[in-house]
């Protein structure tokens, strides 16, 4: 019986030493950003690096209230317009979301030529972005590094699928 109780006391000293946890294992997020804002010093750090995001900029449900208030002061098709003309304009370049590789002005053309797809069809954008937290004034600033636009994909009884990527935007750093 000592044996028995010695072993289960064993047992337990060894489970709770492996559940224990050192302060090495924890994540701590320290490193010091250079601040692209004068009001910000030194003081930032990067909390997200990056922290990926979908925003639906189109309700596709008009009986979602919620979401057509807060959509109603977005302007979503001069936002997509300025985008598809600055790939035009050799602005900016778009890139295939699988692939990388970067689609020229003919191939954008050709894609919005497919029956498939129209500009208006464009509900959502994926963000990558960068977070960095001021350590002083607890004030959050998120910095844009790519934007993915997807346009509905719908079936023939117009029920809502899914979205397909369309591009992929590198932000330029300032």
């Amino acid at each position: 019986m000592t044996k028995r109780v010695i072993l289960i006391l064993f047992i337990t000293a060894i489970s709770f030493q492996a559940c224990k946890q050192s302060n090495d294992q924890v994540p701590v997020v320290s490193e010091k950003v250079d601040s692209l804002s004068a009001n910000t010093g030194n003081n930032e750090i990067i909390i997200a690096n990056p922290i990926v995001y979908d925003v639906i900029i189109e309700n596709l449900n008009k009986d979602d209230l919620w979401q057509e208030e807060s959509l109603k002061n977005f302007s979503r098709q001069l936002l997509v317009n300025q985008y598809f003309q600055a790939v035009y304009n050799g602005e900016i370049e778009a890139y295939d979301l699988f692939t990388d590789q970067k689609m020229s002005r003919e191939e954008l053309k050709e894609f919005e030529q497919t029956v498939e797809f129209d500009r208006s069809k464009v509900g959502k954008i994926q963000f990558y972005e960068q977070w960095y937290l001021d350590t002083t004034t607890y004030q959050l600033r998120k910095q844009v590094k790519e934007l993915v636009f997807g346009y509905h994909k719908l079936t023939t009884d117009s029920v809502m699928v899914g979205y397909k990527p369309v591009f992929r935007i590198y932000m330029k750093s300032k």
